[in-house]
């Protein structure tokens, strides 16, 4: 009831209701971001992404404060400030400081004892051996690095599969569409000469047999219409899993099919599929995620482990 209310208002306004648009295979392809497996890649990406964040959090400016306050027979304050700043070149480190020791100290302690304003300290670090070619702190970056660079990879080639899979769908749904309709006009034109025949039979103008065996033969393409109907019904099915809005899947229905006019050309030639061929081999983001693999696997920042080393001695 409200259907019609809406299409009389419609009417009445002097307007009518707007038809599906065509569904073309850009429309297929433009949901697929939101494709739950892209959403599980992307989710990878982002965790590397955080990894490294974390990592390179080793770099940030070191704050260390130390008190000491003794009470009794050398009464003293000790107080010690230090600012470091760790870099990435073979572990160097820039410091920065100040301390001030104030009040009794025995004569072996001395070295805590400071002028009254204390003291300023400043220098360099640089690891000779350990710590000097690698550490934890720069391997870990390294390795996040690699992982976001491997993580998008593996989406681009996540996306590739998907567009190629949906592209098969959409295809598969366009053509079950058109074989359903030449389905429709077979067994329309079997009906319409059943008809035909049986005015002619009865006139006996046409032998009898001849209804019966057009009564088969509409017979078979009932059956043929029925097996096109349900090759279409799941063509839309498969479709939906890549047609998406908002995230969640569409069944395109008939309307939706696009004209046969609006369909693109074949290839004309061989030389055109060698030359997407060739541009294809280009893109592949599968040997991408090959290139991470290997130069995650080579590098020195992915073999060596600080803390096996240490433990190991």
């Amino acid at each position: 009831m409200t259907k019609r209310l809406a299409i009389l208002a419609l009417v009445l306004l002097g307007g009518t209701p707007a038809a599906a648009a065509p569904l073309e295979l850009d429309d297929v392809l433009d949901g697929l971001p939101s494709h739950p497996a892209v959403t599980v890649a992307d989710a990878g990406v982002e965790r590397a992404e955080g990894e490294r964040l974390a990592a390179r959090g080793a770099f940030d400016i070191r704050t260390r404060v130390r008190t000491e306050r003794a009470i009794g027979f050398y009464d003293r304050l000790v107080i010690d400030a230090e600012l470091r700043k760790p870099t990435r070149l073979r572990g160097l480190s820039a410091f920065a400081g100040w301390r001030l020791g104030s009040g009794g100290f025995a004569d072996y302690d001395l070295k805590s004892a400071t002028f009254d304003r204390g003291e300023v300290r400043a220098g360099l670090d640089l690891p000779l051996l350990a710590g000097g070619a690698i550490d934890r702190a720069r391997a870990d970056e390294r390795k996040a690095t690699q992982a976001i660079a491997l993580g998008r990879a593996e989406r681009a080639r996540r996306i590739l599969e998907l567009q190629r899979d949906a592209a098969t769908a959409y295809w598969d749904w366009v053509a079950a569409g058109y074989r359903l309709e030449i389905r429709e006009r077979q067994l329309e034109l079997a009906r319409r000469r059943d008809r035909d025949l049986q005015q002619t039979i009865r006139q006996g103008n046409t032998a009898p047999i001849e209804g019966v065996d057009n009564a088969r033969l509409i017979v078979a393409r009932e059956a043929f219409e029925v097996g096109a109907r349900r090759d279409f019904a799941r063509a839309a099915f498969e479709l939906s899993f890549y047609l998406r809005r908002s995230g969640e899947p569409i069944m395109p229905d008939r309307s939706r099919l696009p004209p046969l006019g609006d369909l693109p050309p074949p290839l004309e030639s061989e030389t055109d599929v060698e030359t997407l061929i060739i541009e294809a081999r280009k893109r592949q983001p599968a040997l991408a995620a090959i290139g991470a693999r290997v130069k995650a696997a080579l590098d020195p920042a992915g073999l060596f482990n600080p803390g096996r080393m240490r433990a190991g001695t």
